[in-house]
């Protein structure tokens, strides 16, 4: 399983940077994953049930979801800045147009899991702690898929504009040490 997961974040990651044309916005995209992960565990210790390998399992179930999330919105910031808007106005229009698909998908997966969590066939053993994870996982991540990648986004971006005026203001050498050697 930690082969697995390594090359699980890998494949993930090179997949999004092909797709996006960048290299940090996959890395906003993929700070969904611990959002999920902490949900799980979180879910686990509210249950009190213990983290097992069918947990784990279900986790990377999790982490397919919770990435596909963010890829909507992305996505849609995206075309949203295609049109010509700033990034703010662009990420705020994402935002606002897949709220609604997002926590609707997210909410009927919840709902048709929860019953799961509460089976106590003998064989339910198996499907409880996949229940669990997928449930508190999705639920928590896709409240902060909605917060927090558009933020990130938002800090990528003020990063990258940030560093350009930089590497301008030092090509046309108004930077404060050449102002003073001249």
């Amino acid at each position: 399983m930690k082969t697995g997961s390594i090359l699980t974040i890998i494949f993930i990651y090179l997949i999004l940077a092909w797709s996006f044309s960048s290299y940090l916005w996959p890395l906003a995209v993929m700070t969904a994953i611990p959002l999920g992960l902490t949900g799980a565990i979180a879910g686990h210790w509210i249950m009190g049930m213990d983290i097992g390998a069918m947990s784990l399992l279900a986790f990377f179930s999790l982490t397919g979801i919770v990435v596909n999330d963010s890829i909507i919105l992305v996505s849609f910031f995206r075309r949203e800045l295609a049109t010509g808007k700033s990034y703010h106005e662009a990420i705020h229009e994402a935002s606002l147009s897949r709220f609604r698909a997002v926590i609707l998908t997210s909410l009927t997966t919840i709902a048709g899991l929860t019953p799961l969590m509460f089976e106590t066939f003998s064989l339910a053993m198996y499907i409880v702690p996949i229940a669990i994870t997928l449930c508190f996982g999705l639920a928590f991540s896709t409240v902060l898929v909605l917060i927090v990648i558009p933020a990130l986004i938002v800090m990528i971006e003020d990063a990258r504009i940030a560093l350009q005026r930089f590497s301008l203001v030092k090509k046309l050498g108004w930077d404060k040490q050449s102002a003073t050697r001249n």
